[in-house]
């Protein structure tokens, strides 16, 4: 692991329109990734964990423009000076978004209009002028072309490995479709290279022949595993990648990973609920809670001395197997608000046993102390 960045995600956000109620036509956002920022460095894990209904899939399947995001930046390998000049210019729109926002919550947009026209056209001028300064290095702003190169660099593992392989491919298509497309290797350099995957991922090469249902789950996902492989990419996102297999196939999987993270030079994005499994596979880990990041440290540093109250309450909810430890777990109360309407100020408020008066009104930014342990919290219990 090295700490130049390879990926930098910023201002991530994405909302899904749902309806306001069974009988309703009328759509309204649920925030789903609200605002998030994390950076995954070359060669290193980044583990991502929080309960269901969080947002880390989200954040995933954005990475990979399955999910195209309502806003933000996902920086691959950039120029330093490309992103800040494009971060002043987005800080610039930010601005006067405000201001046009500021003119509709006053009452006072029905006599300006002129001013709100103006508004709205300096915000679509500076975006424009933005975008094209970023489509080199922002997969957000890439044209199609460029995103389509840049696609070889970021591949996916889902979570179930039947749900993800069409049954009516064998392996050796599975495998190779990727390298096909994009003309990395052909005939039979194209069967050497599918065969080469198979060895590396632990299954035979007479497995090319055969279909996904022949396998077992573990098997299947070798499988996904291989075919994210194909391209060489440089980032893989894994979308709980073990969480549907047995736990004793799990930990063949886990170590699976972590070798082909060696052999190929790889950076992982590991997305889990299973606190135990991120921290053997994880160098840093980020927790999330209602759409936002807020905790994030080294492994180790993290899980020896959290200091955001979900986070502790989370690592506290692992189960341990000897009867005669007793560990003294912190029950929240309550139940996570809705993504649809969150509380205001910090949306962990309405839960946490140490909130204090600025937690209900005040957003707590994701700050960083003197050991690079970032935190999103107004009164850290072990502080």
């Amino acid at each position: 692991m090295t700490d130049k960045s390879l990926l930098d995600i910023r201002k991530l956000r994405k909302t899904f329109p749902v309806k306001a109620n069974v009988f309703s036509t009328k759509s309204i956002p649920l925030k789903a990734v609200d605002g998030v920022n994390l950076q995954i460095r070359k060669g290193e894990t980044l583990g991502l964990v929080g309960e269901s209904g969080c947002g880390k899939t989200t954040v995933g399947r954005c990475l990979l423009r399955l999910y195209q995001p309502d806003s933000g930046r996902i920086w691959l390998e950039a120029d330093p000076d490309v992103v800040a000049e494009v971060e002043a210019r987005d800080a610039e729109r930010e601005e006067i978004e405000a201001e046009l926002q500021s003119v509709f919550e006053n009452g006072s947009a029905r006599g300006q209009s002129r001013k709100i026209r103006e508004l709205k056209q300096k915000i679509r001028t500076i975006k424009a002028v933005a975008d094209r300064k970023a489509a080199e290095y922002d997969l957000l702003s890439m044209p199609a072309a460029r995103m389509q190169r840049a696609r070889k660099e970021i591949q996916m593992v889902f979570q179930d490995p039947w749900a993800s392989l069409n049954p009516q491919m064998v392996v050796k298509d599975l495998i190779g479709e990727g390298p096909y497309t994009f003309g990395t290797h052909r005939g039979r350099t194209l069967d050497r290279w599918v065969n080469e995957l198979l060895d590396k991922v632990g299954l035979p090469k007479n497995a090319a022949n055969r279909y996904p249902h022949e396998f077992s789950g573990g098997q299947r996902q070798r499988i996904g595993i291989a075919r994210a492989l194909a391209l060489t990419p440089k980032l893989i996102v894994c979308d709980e990648p073990v969480s549907a297999l047995d736990v004793s196939v799990q930990a063949q999987v886990l170590n699976l990973l972590i070798s082909l993270q060696d052999d190929f030079d790889l950076a992982y994005l590991f997305i889990a609920h299973d606190l135990s499994v991120v921290q053997y596979v994880s160098d840093r880990v980020a927790v999330m809670y209602l759409g936002k990041v807020v905790e994030l440290a080294d492994s180790r540093q993290l899980y020896q001395s959290p200091r955001h109250p979900y986070t502790i309450s989370l690592l506290s909810s692992i189960p341990v197997a000897d009867p005669d430890i007793r560990v003294e777990g912190q029950i929240l109360e309550g139940d996570v608000p809705s993504p649809i309407n969150p509380p205001p100020g910090c949306s962990f408020h309405p839960r946490c046993p140490h909130r204090i008066d600025p937690c209900d009104k005040i957003l707590p930014e994701l700050g960083r102390d003197r050991d690079g342990h970032r935190i999103a919290c107004h009164n850290p219990p072990n502080d």
